[in-house]
């Protein structure tokens, strides 16, 4: 997913409890974000997230920005080599994929020997309200349900401001970013550009990789 990968692995890093809890996960306690387990030993695979919840649990997070053929079956891959990591001994692992756009994935393998599935969740289905009450999830909200691209666009407008009210110049700098690169699988760039400039978002230098890109 190239830099859509690079979006949501920043946001699972800056606040996997949110992310957690918006996908249904159990945490009932402090949650981080596993960054050493991300590439799996002995593979080229690596995940786009991998959360720990005080050692009793796990969560591994993946993304897609479109369908991808046997996924599930990369799916079962990571699962087992998860089971190898030796940070993971003992917890109880749960897999989540989050489809970004209008693709679908095979959440699941049954051929009478073999029982395996894992969550999927349609960022197209999500309703937009609850998305844009979070800053640390409005990034995700101009992929949800809207209509057309034109309803798309004023909720990234809506994104945008919300996350320019965070009071932490590093942490608003992740959510602007990853609500820009997330928000090109859906609009183009011109339109993602002219709504950051009639936002409230004040980091300039966003703008001007954008406009370098």
């Amino acid at each position: 997913m190239g830099q859509y990968d690079d979006a949501v692995k920043a946001l699972c890093l800056l606040l996997p409890e949110t992310v957690c809890r918006w996908l249904g996960a159990s945490v009932s306690g402090s949650a981080h974000a596993i960054r050493h387990s991300e590439t799996l030993s002995a593979a080229t695979r690596q995940v786009d997230a991998l959360i720990s919840v005080d050692g009793r649990a796990a969560h591994h997070i993946e993304f897609q920005a479109d369908g991808e053929a046997r996924f599930n079956l990369r799916m079962l891959d990571y699962r087992l080599r998860l089971y190898r990591v030796p940070e993971l001994a003992g917890t109880e692992l749960t897999q989540h994929a989050v489809m970004l756009g209008p693709g679908t994935i095979e959440h699941q393998l049954s051929d009478g020997q073999l029982d395996y599935a894992f969550t999927v969740h349609y960022l197209r289905d999500e309703p937009v309200a609850p998305l844009l009450a979070d800053a640390g999830l409005a990034p995700f909200a101009p992929l949800a349900d809207h209509p057309d691209d034109a309803q798309r666009a004023q909720t990234l407008r809506a994104a945008l401001d919300r996350i320019a009210e965070v009071s932490d110049e590093p942490t608003r700098a992740v959510l602007a970013r990853a609500a820009t690169d997330l928000a090109a699988i859906r609009l183009d760039r011109d339109t993602i550009k002219c709504t950051w400039e009639d936002s409230a978002m004040p980091i300039p230098s966003l703008t001007q990789r954008m406009y370098d890109e």
